[in-house]
């Protein structure tokens, strides 16, 4: 006990000691955009503006930024020359995201990732994302759009609201880089010209053999990573059928459970989806609303088949087709079967083709109050 309280008596006089520094003394920076071309790194950054009259460094609320770019064979040589424009020291504390160039993510990202995870102002819970085109053009575009500097950031975290993309941190992918036989996924982001403004979505989403971007798959077929990961915290269902009509659904809570056994040499995995959805709207030639009990039946199905389908749909063109295990079905084999996992390890991507994959999905349908009244 007489220990802890010392360490903290340290902690607390080191604390006191920190020098404390301007704003006007540092070159804040909010996000980072990597592009690589002939072996040069073109870095550009966007940078926190604060209003006049602000003071102390943690003490910034409101501002704008501009983009600053600079180049370099190395990173760490491309962020000391961007000293060279007022003499002040980066400072990468306040990024809450990185953007990475997609020519240069297909070429592998490790080196890159490598630097910024070992720069101690980096936060393990920096987002990463890639550029649909170059990261030179979406910083730009949003430095562009009058300014604001939460465009992108708004962006992403209500993406990952409303099931559209995973936890693309830096601690997430960096722990799928070093593990044997796992990969990343990351969301893309695009911005398309309006005018004098942009507009940014979600196109995509990146997935990676290893350390390489090997395949964007369109954002409405990609939900079915999120699924298998069991990152879905809230998404949208839409399913049509003659009697029903059309029928949207939103799913609000998910649970996503993995069996594995190997059989005759083959690698299965089961996978079971238990969700449950509130009916948002129905729209049909029927008056009412509602659902009976049997056409309630006939939706919770619907709906279990449609996530069941789009589940299915991008393990066969991720597993299969690109040989990437962005579902971790590596730990899921190590743990369950960890003497075959030693054997086969090393042709895991070949193996991944062999792998028999089944999904099974029970959606069930909460009941409105007029439904609860009948």
């Amino acid at each position: 006990m007489k220990r802890i309280i010392v360490v903290l008596l340290l902690l607390f006089s080191l604390c006191g000691c920190m020098e404390s520094r301007e704003l006007k003394e540092r070159t804040i920076i909010e996000a980072v955009g990597i592009d690589k071309k002939d072996e040069q790194y073109n870095l550009i950054f966007q940078q926190y503006q604060p209003e006049a009259g602000q003071g102390k460094e943690g003490s910034a609320g409101s501002g704008k930024s501009k983009p600053v770019q600079s180049q370099g064979r190395s990173i760490s040589e491309a962020i000391d020359r961007v000293t060279h424009y007022n003499g002040n020291e980066v400072f990468l504390g306040n990024s809450t995201y990185i953007v990475l160039g997609e020519e240069m993510a297909r070429n592998g990202i490790l080196q890159e990732l490598h630097y910024f995870n070992g720069e101690n102002e980096i936060s393990p819970s920096t987002t990463l994302v890639i550029a649909d085109g170059s990261a030179e053009e979406l910083i730009s575009a949003q430095a562009a759009s009058q300014g604001n500097s939460s465009v992108l950031r708004d962006i992403l975290e209500q993406g990952q609201k409303n099931g559209v993309i995973g936890k693309s941190t830096m601690m997430n992918v960096m722990k799928r880089l070093v593990e044997e036989g796992a990969s990343p996924y990351l969301p893309v982001i695009s911005a398309e010209k309006k005018g004098e403004d942009s507009i940014f979505k979600i196109s995509g989403m990146a997935v990676f053999d290893r350390e390489k971007l090997v395949d964007v798959i369109p954002i409405d077929e990609a939900k079915g990573i999120l699924w298998v990961n069991d990152e879905i915290e809230r998404a949208l269902l839409v399913v049509e059928q003659e009697e029903l009509g059309i029928l949207s659904a939103e799913v609000q809570n998910s649970k996503t459970r993995i069996k594995t056994e190997v059989i005759e040499g083959i690698p299965n995995f089961y996978i079971n989806i238990e969700c449950s959805a509130q009916l948002l709207e129905v729209i049909s030639e029927r008056k009412s609303g509602s659902l009976d009990q049997k056409q309630q039946k006939l939706a919770e199905h619907l709906l279990s088949e449609a996530i069941r389908e789009e589940t299915e749909s991008t393990v066969r063109r991720c597993l299969l087709r690109n040989h990437c295990d962005v579902f971790r079905f590596c730990d899921h084999l190590k743990n369950a079967e960890p003497e075959y996992w030693s054997q086969i390890e090393e042709q895991w991507k070949q193996q991944m083709a062999d792998c028999q994959v089944r999904v099974q999905v029970h959606c069930s349908l909460a009941k409105t109050g007029q439904q609860a009244m009948e």
